[in-house]
């Protein structure tokens, strides 16, 4: 009895032990400090026009690729990285780091989840994840996960985050993008929908925009505002950084620029029945239309501020020191803009 009583306790011993180890995560060494894991893969079904919430800890950051297929299945393939001093630790930090992809009432939840607070909380010690999701076209996509870089490229319905501090790369939403980060680029192209951006300390580049619903909504602070090859109606806000937007066609009389200590540069494409207004402080304002276009201008400066207006043919209706109104063509458009300070204004055809 003795003896089968030992032969248990070391086969429970065994198996613990085996499984002990079967859970551990297998770390490789990088650069100096730097560890990470094999590749993982997390799948989970999903259809055509759900939604996947990517929800983080603020313990981690790293990096996240979205593309889509033709597949009704979310394919989450990712990595663990760690950066600690010993292999050991990096096991250690590894383990606590948690993947999931779980079925919610509107589609996927994919948690990356830590301890809180997690093991290298205030030490100069990380963890975080880099990692690629295929979901399926025409799917809404909302992000909480503040730390992490987002690149994406495929057809979405929408793309949502709350707020950031990672860099946003965003291609292929036909529907609604609703995006937020401070101190990181925002780059977005080949929109169509209800969009609104906003950034702080670095640069925004848009650009391949249709504008449907309330007028595109970018601000920034700062930072550049950089918008080319936009169709539909723009309300435009920035301060102490640029504001330049090429090829426009506006489509209604909402479209607005609002900038301070920003210099503006406005290159449009076409207007019909539309309208501008622009408002700057002690910087210059340029305007470039076709010579062949149909508007009503008001050009207001205040103290030295100068107008300069040429390449057009135009009727003057109001001239002051500071203050020009003309039309061009029969005035179907309407342009109102005005500079404070020590802002100029010049306005040119093409």
């Amino acid at each position: 009895m003795k003896k089968a009583a030992y032969f248990r306790a070391v086969l429970v011993c065994t198996i613990f032990l085996f499984c002990s180890l079967s859970t551990a995560q297998e770390m490789l060494q990088g650069g100096q400090g730097q560890f990470h894991s094999i590749d993982y893969s997390a799948n989970a079904t999903m259809e055509r026009g759900d939604r996947i919430h990517i929800v983080s800890t603020n313990y981690l950051s790293g990096q996240i690729k979205v593309g889509t297929h033709n597949e009704n299945q979310a394919v989450f393939k990712f990595r663990k990285l760690v950066k600690v001093g010993d292999k050991t630790t990096a096991i250690d930090y590894a383990d606590v780091i948690e993947v999931s992809l779980q079925t919610s009432g509107s589609g996927l939840n994919l948690y990356l989840q830590t301890p809180n607070p997690a093991p290298w909380s205030g030490t100069d010690n990380s963890g975080r994840i880099d990692g690629s999701l295929l979901i399926p076209e025409g799917c809404e996509v909302e992000f909480e996960a503040i730390y992490f870089d987002v690149e994406m490229e495929g057809v979405f319905k929408s793309v949502k985050n709350r707020s950031s501090f990672g860099r946003m790369n965003i291609s292929g939403v036909n529907g609604e993008l609703d995006i937020s980060t401070s101190n990181r680029d925002i780059s977005a192209r080949n929109i169509k929908g209800e969009i609104s951006i906003s950034g702080s300390y670095a640069d925004i580049v848009v650009q391949d925009i249709e504008s449907i619903g309330p007028a595109a909504y970018i601000r920034n602070e700062n930072g550049n505002i950089s918008l080319s090859d936009f169709t539909g109606a723009f309300d435009v806000r920035n301060d102490f950084g640029r504001i330049k937007i090429d090829d426009a066609v506006l489509t209604d009389d909402r479209s607005r620029i609002r900038g301070s200590y920003s210099p503006i540069r406005v290159s449009i494409a076409g207007m019909m029945d539309a309208g501008l207004t622009i408002r700057n402080n002690n910087e210059d304002i340029e305007i470039i239309v076709p010579v062949e276009s149909s508007a009503d201008y008001s050009l207001k400066v205040e103290g030295s501020g100068e107008i300069n207006a040429e390449g057009l043919t135009i009727i003057p209706t109001y001239v002051d020191y500071n203050r020009l109104d003309f039309k061009t063509g029969d005035g179907e458009s309407r342009v109102r803009v005005s500079a404070g300070g020590k802002g100029n204004i010049a306005i040119s055809g093409y």
